[in-house]
């Protein structure tokens, strides 16, 4: 969870106060062994039994070079269980573009090697704006006015300060609550600096249940678009 420097980013002031009101963990940065996910590396799932909950995988073996040796088999119950889908658009437009950082022009959305061609969100890595779901709906608008005007003869360089970002982590449930950061953008010499704020109500609380109900109108209005419909009522999870 934390960042090169020791913190939790953007949002550590309100982690801190939150885990530790709800006691999670007495102290955030000073965490014990209960307090800490243990992460398994060089794994990948291989079955979820949603009745027994459990999750079959498989786990490479090592050796000291950190050469694969051998891959064993295991399985592990679990409580409660986030499923995350593996991200294979960057490899999808790799292929396509045989590049493997698809490198945009200077100022603009459009690949550098592919004149006409244009990426947006975490599909490429070299945009100077933060990958995230919500960023991506944001450049989306964005690179939709720099394709217009190409199609219209009239390139212009893109105006990132159009760029907003909000962040969403649910931290309580039962009531279901959650802290958010929203970003700023601003472009000066072609430098970009974002500026995050952190909300909290009149007695300093981050966390509040109205942010938990607006994290899911927004996982609902993603899920609108395929086709999944609900009400997102007290922070609820979306259902199809």
């Amino acid at each position: 969870m934390t960042e090169l420097d020791g913190s939790l980013g953007s949002k550590h002031g309100a982690f801190k106060q939150s885990w530790e009101a709800l006691e999670y963990c007495k102290d955030i940065l000073k965490p014990t062994k209960n307090d800490i996910i243990e992460p398994i590396f060089n794994a990948r799932i291989k079955d979820v039994d949603f009745d027994k909950k459990v999750i079959t995988y498989s786990q490479n073996r090592l050796n000291s070079d950190l050469d694969v040796v051998g891959t064993d088999t295991k399985a592990i119950a679990y409580n409660e269980a986030i499923i995350m889908v593996y991200q294979k658009t960057p490899t999808i437009v790799e292929t396509l573009f045989n590049d493997s950082s698809v490198k945009l022009s200077a100022g603009s959305f459009e690949c550098e090697k592919f004149k006409d061609h244009f990426v947006l969100g975490d599909s490429q890595t070299t945009h100077k704006l933060p990958p995230s779901g919500s960023m991506a709906m944001s450049i989306a608008g964005i690179m939709s006015g720099e394709v217009y005007g190409s199609l219209m003869g009239k390139k212009s360089a893109v105006d990132y300060s159009t760029a907003s970002n909000t962040c969403f982590s649910l931290v309580g449930e039962n009531p279901n609550e959650a802290i958010s950061v929203s970003h700023t953008f601003t472009v000066n010499k072609g430098i970009i600096k974002g500026k995050g704020n952190v909300p909290k109500n009149a007695q300093g609380i981050y966390r509040a249940g109205s942010i938990a109900e607006a994290q899911a109108a927004w996982i609902y209005s993603i899920g609108a678009l395929y086709g999944n419909f609900g009400t997102a009522e007290e922070g609820g999870v979306l259902s199809s």
